[in-house]
């Protein structure tokens, strides 16, 4: 006859026999074996699951800190170009606003810069953005310019106003570009930015790589054939 065992969960007469114990005499002792190996699972996966928690602590701590080290990077950058056009950027509003509230200088100056982009926004769309944003700068450096005795901001600003004047001719007659290119007015904010930006002077590159030679001969026939001409005797 076959032997019927003591044990109900086969699993108990299992372990029993891997520790060389009497199963059908001793269920007791596999069922204490089973709940010692049961606690220590327990207490292995608990400290995986503490070691993974601190880890994971650690890392979002060492992350909070770079941001936090990346953000006030940020923030003195934008203020020492605050700093350095006090007087278009109103910094001494802002300033006074940083010591009322304790909110660094950055955060009111892109508040109040979203708040003039939606508006022009909802006026004139994209289109009315850039334009204001390719000649805002420039007028302002200009009318600086006009005060100095300096001669070299003057033929700078002198030579953007030609290329931005030829230009919006180009983009007036060739309106259709603007539905064609992809992120169009972005091309168009970033190409004016390296226009005007006096460490890249893009504006005196192009008079002088198209402009000059391409344009001015037009011009330079066109006055001499408007100049009168002497009757011969």
């Amino acid at each position: 006859m076959k032997k019927t065992s003591v044990y109900q969960n086969p699993a108990h007469e299992t372990l029993c026999r891997e520790n060389s114990k009497d199963c059908n005499t001793d269920p007791n002792s596999a069922n204490r074996t089973i709940t010692m190996s049961t606690s220590t699972m327990n207490e292995s996966n608990a400290a995986a699951a503490a070691s993974a928690a601190s880890s994971l602590n650690k890392s979002t701590a060492a992350a909070t800190a770079a941001a936090a080290s990346t953000l006030e990077q940020a923030t003195q950058k934008v203020d020492d170009f605050l700093a350095s056009y006090p007087s278009l950027c109103q910094y001494d509003t802002l300033r006074n606003l940083e010591k009322k509230t304790g909110q660094p200088k950055a955060y009111f100056f892109f508040a109040a810069v979203s708040v003039i982009s939606s508006i022009v926004y909802g006026f004139g769309g994209m289109k009315l953005g850039s334009d204001l944003l390719a000649f805002a700068y420039p007028a302002y450096m200009s009318l600086k310019a006009i005060d100095t005795a300096d001669t070299a901001d003057d033929i700078q600003w002198l030579t953007y106003w030609v290329v931005f004047a030829i230009f919006s001719i180009v983009e007036n007659v060739m309106a259709f570009l603007t539905e064609s290119i992809p992120f169009y007015y972005l091309l168009k904010v970033c190409l004016f930015a390296w226009l005007c930006h006096p460490k890249f002077m893009g504006a005196g590159l192009v008079y002088k790589q198209l402009i000059k030679p391409f344009v001015m001969p037009y011009f330079v026939a066109f006055e001499q054939q408007s100049k009168p001409q002497k009757k011969e005797e």
